[in-house]
């Protein structure tokens, strides 16, 4: 049968579709035209929907949607829209991705509210709060990459540090600065030395908690006093190994300051022995204050109690303590 109106529309772009070859048509039925529309999707559509563009899409968009908003490529939490997926009982849906690597279709306006932030992944790891999406914020050397699950019954997240390397890390240990690397800054501020693990590493340790933790006994003689440790040492590790290594450091002998009201650094420091020390705590103490010391001591009061009388360090006084002859330490 021959059709003498007949108008070849392929090619022809009718809103969101586009005319690809003649579908089917005759013994009474309209022409149809196969099309494909800009989500992706191939329908068949009458041609005098397309002559009269009356035809708006493949069904993945209203058509009296005049107020559509295309969401692809904007994230909602986890989920990233893609494409537009379907159009079912008047609602759009959209193809999504997760950060957990997942795909998900999910209805705009669950999207746009907020009421689905995930593919679900949320959800299974038990998490009853929203969580903040945290890719491509970088937390000290590490740059978070995408969210990686569960890990200790905490949401964790894949991130590659400075050095090239990667690693997982919980949002707490990324947020309060618990981890701030792959360990390759560990193994730089000590452990390529073998020190990780020594006498001079704890000395660090003990010096940090003495001037900086409040909860430490003998704060209130450092840090309570202002004695501080200076930022070289403070920050890096292998500044105080090098310099304690160059200045006469060996297993029996401890940190000493010359001047006990200054803090730690490298101009007021130096390696002595117990006895040192001692004998430098006297020249500041005095003969008398020392027997003042050693009568209270007879007396029962607490180590405590008299190094704040005398506003010393707590260790002079266990050594006048425990030492046989005081005499020697006058």
């Amino acid at each position: 049968m021959a059709y003498w109106h007949f108008i070849d529309l392929t090619g022809l772009i009718v809103n969101k579709l586009t005319v690809i070859r003649l579908s089917i048509g005759g013994n009474g039925i309209p022409l149809q035209w196969e099309c494909k529309c800009v989500c992706g999707k191939t329908c068949i559509i009458a041609g005098y929907r397309l002559r009269n563009w009356q035809a708006r899409s493949c069904g993945c968009v209203k058509r009296t949607s005049a107020n559509f908003i295309d969401l692809t490529g904007q994230k909602f939490g986890l989920l990233k829209a893609t494409s537009v997926h379907s159009r079912k009982n008047g609602k759009i849906k959209w193809n999504c991705t997760c950060d957990c690597g997942k795909l998900a279709t999910v209805v705009g306006s669950k999207l746009k509210s907020g009421r689905t932030k995930s593919c679900g992944c949320l959800r299974a790891l038990g998490s009853r709060k929203a969580v903040k999406d945290l890719t491509g914020l970088k937390f000290n050397k590490l740059t978070v990459l995408s969210m990686y699950g569960k890990l200790n019954k905490s949401i964790a997240w894949s991130c590659i540090c400075e050095c090239g390397s990667k690693t997982v890390v919980r949002t707490s240990h990324l947020k309060g600065g618990y981890i701030k690397s792959c360990g390759c800054l560990g193994k730089y501020n000590g452990r390529k030395h073998g020190l990780s693990d020594t006498k001079l590493a704890h000395a660090l340790t003990n010096m940090k908690a003495r001037c900086y933790n409040p909860k430490d006994t003998a704060y209130k003689n450092y840090g309570g006093r202002g004695i501080t440790i200076c930022e070289e040492w403070r920050n890096s590790s292998e500044s105080f190994y090098n310099w304690a290594l160059q200045n006469g450091y060996e297993e029996h002998l401890t940190i000493e300051r010359d001047n006990v009201n200054l803090g730690y650094e490298p101009l007021n420091c130096r390696w002595a022995t117990q006895l040192e020390q001692a004998r430098n705590t006297r020249k500041s103490l005095g003969v008398v204050k020392v027997l003042e010391i050693k009568g209270l001591i007879n007396q029962g009061l607490t180590n405590r109690e008299i190094a704040t009388k005398y506003n010393v360090d707590i260790s002079t006084i266990y050594y006048i303590k425990v030492k046989k002859n005081y005499r020697d330490v006058a």
